[in-house]
């Protein structure tokens, strides 16, 4: 699994330079530096995007992988599931009850391993 999603990476890579090179925007480049690193930490087993166990330290880390890195499984039972996709930074910043409940819970430390 590992192997397929780094050559999908990989491919991704070489599409974003060859936008790059044919527009000669700065965005590809850019993007295609995140997706390095993200191939770079996909064979090392590690999330690019989880650096530390804060939850205020990593809110570009999808809720999903940063619970799956940092927090016991129980959380799950009492986390809102819509919100697994969401980016922590877009969960700190929901004004919902639903919304403050999943932003509580990742920063609880109950749910720390």
């Amino acid at each position: 699994m590992n192997r397929m999603l780094r050559s999908l990476l990989l491919t991704i890579t070489a599409i974003f330079l060859a936008i790059g090179a044919f527009t000669g925007t700065q965005t590809a480049a850019n993007s295609s530096t995140t997706i390095t690193q993200a191939v770079a930490s996909s064979s090392t087993g590690t999330s690019a995007a989880v650096l530390s166990c804060n939850a205020r330290d990593n809110l570009s880390a999808i809720a999903n992988d940063f619970i799956s890195k940092c927090r016991k499984a129980s959380i799950r039972q009492e986390f809102p599931s819509e919100f697994l996709p969401d980016t922590l930074g877009t969960i700190q910043k929901i004004k919902t009850a639903r919304g403050k409940t999943a932003w509580k819970l990742l920063n609880d430390n109950r749910f720390k391993r």
